[in-house]
């Protein structure tokens, strides 16, 4: 569950009768909240409203305000790389989504096929269990016998 989720979900138990309206119970919610979702409540301010005594909470008001200097507001950069001074960054880049491309193919070939993890010692049967999933899967024909 999201953190605007989690924030909607106790604004409709305060609807409810039965609905937990106590101030500090509600604090304590929302602390549990905050702590399951550390990067996305960081960006949100939250405000309990209370009634003329303070002990029992009316509405619940939040508002998105991102952070500067978070992932939400500089996601960062890629810094690639290479011994390959003669490309441009164009096939750079090609060459790197292509490599991540194949590994995930690889990997959820080995998956499917129960190739993963690979626990081998002696390099000979790491090199056989590398050999067996590079081999292409082609459709077998089965030929019976008259």
């Amino acid at each position: 569950m999201g953190f605007e989720a989690g924030l909607q979900k106790i604004v409709e138990g305060l609807a409810k009768p039965r609905g937990e309206k106590r101030h500090g119970k509600l604090l304590e919610r929302i602390g549990r909240l905050k702590e399951k979702s550390r990067v996305a409540s960081q960006h949100y301010q939250v405000e309990l409203i209370a009634n003329e005594s303070g002990k029992l909470v009316t509405g619940l008001t939040w508002k998105k305000v991102p952070v500067d200097g978070t992932m939400a507001t500089h996601p960062g950069i890629y810094c690639l790389r290479s011994n390959e001074t003669t490309w441009d960054e164009e096939k750079l880049w090609r060459t790197y989504t292509m490599l991540t491309d194949l590994e995930s193919v690889f990997r959820s070939l080995k998956s499917e096929l129960g190739l993963r993890p690979v626990y081998h010692s002696k390099e000979e049967r790491a090199d056989g269990h590398l050999f067996i999933t590079v081999l292409p899967i082609r459709p077998c024909r089965y030929y019976e016998r008259n």
